[in-house]
């Protein structure tokens, strides 16, 4: 029962910070306003692609750059924001409420962020059995206040964080790795 306990409460401890991550990157998303009155490149131009995968249609504009991920998660959150709509296509519903369909894609990037963050602290305490280890790692985010700044925007800096995160991850699994 005590190890059980333990192992909760490790648990519980490596995702205190990526729920902060999630919620400062929630906050930071929503107390920026509409994006049409501040931000107009290049949340617009990714969500017009990301439709464009939603609906199955590969006819995509400048395919060959980091936005691309963004597309796909926009693409993603798409049929779900479109679950509000009920009755028109998601075409229509888009452009009727453009904004919805961003805070949708936000809302999705932050929350993969903050499940990668807490697989990167649970997964480097599993191979290394060092929590204090897994928590520092899990600081790296906010190590610049770059990273801090872009968390609220949609733009592809901000979905490279997920890949970094990852590289440090698999960086760890290479370490500890005893059958080199």
């Amino acid at each position: 029962m005590w190890n059980a306990l333990t192992s909760y409460l490790k648990t519980m401890l490596l995702m205190i910070l990526p729920a902060i991550m999630l919620v400062l990157g929630l906050l930071m998303h929503f107390s920026r306003g509409n994006f049409y009155m501040m931000h107009v490149d290049p949340e617009y131009f990714h969500l017009f692609n990301g439709l464009n995968l939603a609906i199955f249609n590969l006819a995509v504009d400048f395919i060959d750059h980091p936005g691309t991920i963004l597309q796909i998660i926009y693409a993603l959150s798409a049929h779900v924001v479109n679950l509000l709509f009920p009755g028109n296509d998601l075409i229509s519903n888009a452009l009727q409420d453009p904004e919805m369909f961003i805070h949708g894609a936000s809302i999705l990037l932050n929350l993969m962020t903050a499940v990668t963050l807490f697989g990167l602290g649970w997964y480097t305490y599993r191979f290394t059995g060092n929590l204090l280890l897994a928590l520092l790692l899990q600081f790296m985010p906010w190590g610049t206040s770059s990273i801090l700044s872009i968390m609220g925007r949609l733009i592809p800096e901000t979905a490279m964080i997920m890949p970094l995160l990852l590289l440090c991850l698999l960086t760890v699994k290479f370490l500890t790795d005893k059958q080199r």
